[in-house]
């Protein structure tokens, strides 16, 4: 099983008040925008950088803006990773879910810290 870095994510309060930052002061081309979505993702060399808007109503969520990085890793099967993780620990991983207009378009999650 190969794993590749494919995004780093940061959590925003102001999604489009981010996103024109990294694409008009930084210059960075987006290789995804939805503003409804509230999510960009600026393709690097290596990874991308994930814009993610926090809901400032959810206490947990919005305190995740400007200390929480999230990391996004890419394989090539999904469904064969999942099956390996599901038999690998205790606690099951997130259920894998569709992500409309994401490049990779089905993603699951686990917190290290509850193997």
């Amino acid at each position: 099983m190969t794993y590749r870095m494919y995004a780093v994510r940061l959590f925003c309060l102001n999604s489009e008040e981010t996103f024109t930052f990294y694409r008009d002061v930084l210059g960075w081309t987006p290789g995804f925008h939805d503003a409804e979505m509230g999510r960009a993702e600026f393709p690097l060399e290596g990874a991308a950088i994930a814009l993610e808007r926090a809901d400032p109503d959810d206490p947990e969520t919005a305190s995740l803006v400007g200390r929480f990085v999230g990391v996004s890793l890419a394989v090539d099967d999904i469904d064969a990773t999942y099956a390996s993780l599901v038999e690998k620990i205790s606690i099951l991983p997130h259920r894998l879910r569709d992500n409309p207009g994401v490049e990779h378009s089905r993603t699951s999650g686990i917190r290290p810290e509850t193997y």
